[in-house]
């Protein structure tokens, strides 16, 4: 009697180890590299992720105790104090509870707990990829920048179930990049609010009826799909504090500040980071010209991204670097005209330093498609590149942000179709217009300051299918 008793209590007090097939064990990445979990693996439990708390927790700088009287785990940092309980379906973060999907399991050495839970902490971004079986975990109170690569989103728009991507290391293998195959990297500009909101630029073109993965048909023609992400630090009040960090990391008072999740800056001191934003791409792009085989990536720069691009091109070409990017495509670049003091340039002065130098060596494309970049143009980018002016009358004469930002959907989303056709002045065939299919050869025959390119018709729609453009003489400065 006395046997069963104890056998009954000791039942309860702790479920047997939970056993999975390798090929179900999902993966945990934390700011987009992998955690190695070597005590105990996490597992799939329907359409719930359960993570080892331990070592998840202290990963995200907690110190973890386990309580064996009560069977529970305190995690501790600087901001909060987290209880999970062995069977109870409450998790107590802050003397508050929380209701989890699932109560917290014993595996060998550890508590499985449901990752749902970690969307309770405010620094914390939780997304799930079911395809690759990988939870992402990004963490707004660490700085992280770098060269993310993406999956093909099958799913459509799910809250739970979101494209994968992987951070590409050194010395770590990632599933969503093949170095045999042509790469595209997207290059975002200004990130105001972005971090409060934790949200990360994508290629999901998601309004007015259009739903729209962008990236998909890239991935579908063979290429690799990465975003070079730098949203801390382009997440300024004031956009020109931005663009301060692209050419130097002393370049104004802000120095090389980043956002933290409680939406205040980690200062430059504290940051510790010295190096300008263009420095940082060209240190990814150089790591990944170390990892391909395949000469032909391309480089997109949006608004200030356009800056990174080719400022960060430039760097690369006089580093040395191998290969250099194939060809390079300008979206609304922007400025603000900054002065850089550790050049003693403008920064539209450092934009006409790299475009006379990368020209002859690299195709390039420049569309504009809003006033916010007229006034501060560069005369050597419409002279030297391949220029197209872009209308979206549907963005409506005040709508600037969209006409502005709508260029990078429409951008990765005319590979699906075949060039646009272009017509002179008297209606007849002129050849192609701009767009990421149309061939590089033909690219470079286009640039030059003999003629840009207008656009006349699709203004009133979204996608690029029905483009149609005219070949005027002049540079279109």
């Amino acid at each position: 009697m006395l046997w069963g008793i104890l056998f009954l209590l000791t039942a309860c007090q702790k479920e047997a180890p939970i056993t999975v097939e390798p090929t179900s064990v999902p993966r945990v990445l934390l700011n987009g590299s992998p955690l190695l979990l070597e005590k105990v693996a996490p597992v799939e439990k329907g359409d719930l992720v359960m993570i080892p708390a331990e070592q998840v927790m202290e990963a995200l700088g907690y110190r973890c105790t386990w309580n064996e009287q009560d069977l529970s785990m305190v995690c501790i940092n600087t901001q909060n104090t987290i209880v999970f309980t062995l069977g109870q379906s409450q998790a107590i973060l802050n003397k508050q509870p929380i209701y989890m999907l699932s109560s917290p399991m014993y595996s060998g050495s550890d508590l499985l707990i449901e990752a749902h839970f970690l969307k309770e902490l405010s620094n914390l971004l939780v997304e799930w990829d079911r395809e690759s079986h990988s939870l992402q975990l990004y963490d707004y109170d660490r700085l992280d920048y770098g060269m993310y690569f993406y999956d093909t989103e099958l799913n459509g728009w799910d809250d739970w179930d979101v494209i994968g991507c992987q951070k590409l290391v050194e010395g770590e293998s990632n599933p969503f990049f093949d170095p045999n195959k042509p790469t595209v990297i997207w290059i975002h500009g200004w990130q105001n609010g972005g971090v409060s909101t934790k949200s990360r630029p994508d290629f999901h073109l998601y309004r007015n009826g259009v739903d729209e993965f962008t990236h998909n048909e890239w991935k579908q023609q063979g290429w690799n799909v990465a975003i070079f992400h730098w949203e801390q630090l382009a997440d300024e009040l004031l956009p020109n504090d931005a663009e301060a960090k692209i050419n130097s990391s002393t370049n104004n008072s802000v120095g090389m500040r980043w956002k933290t999740a409680d939406g205040n800056y980690a200062s430059a001191f504290e940051s510790h980071v010295d190096t300008p934003v263009a420095e940082l791409f060209a240190q990814a792009y150089a790591l990944l010209a170390r990892q391909t085989n395949n000469q032909k990536i391309r480089i997109v720069g949006s608004s200030f991204g356009g800056q990174v691009a080719l400022h960060g091109t430039e760097r690369i070409e006089q580093q040395g670097v191998a290969p250099l990017p194939e060809r390079i495509a300008l979206l609304d670049m922007a400025w603000t005209r900054n002065y850089v003091n550790n050049q003693g340039l403008f920064t539209t002065e450092i934009t006409t330093r790299a475009i006379t130098t990368l020209a002859p060596l690299i195709p390039i494309e420049y569309y504009r498609t809003s006033l916010l970049t007229t006034f501060f143009t560069p005369r050597a980018l419409v002279e030297k590149a391949a220029f197209q002016e872009m209308v979206f009358d549907y963005a409506s004469t005040f709508g600037i942000e969209l006409k502005h930002t709508v260029i990078t959907y429409h951008y990765f989303w005319s590979l699906q179709f075949d060039p646009p056709n272009a017509l002179d002045p008297n209606g007849q065939s002129a050849g192609v217009g701009l767009s990421a299919a149309t061939d590089n050869t033909v690219l470079r025959q286009m640039m030059g300051q003999q003629f840009h390119w207008q656009h006349t018709q699709g203004k009133q729609t979204f996608t690029p299918q029905d483009d149609l453009f005219e070949k005027q003489t002049g540079s279109g400065y």
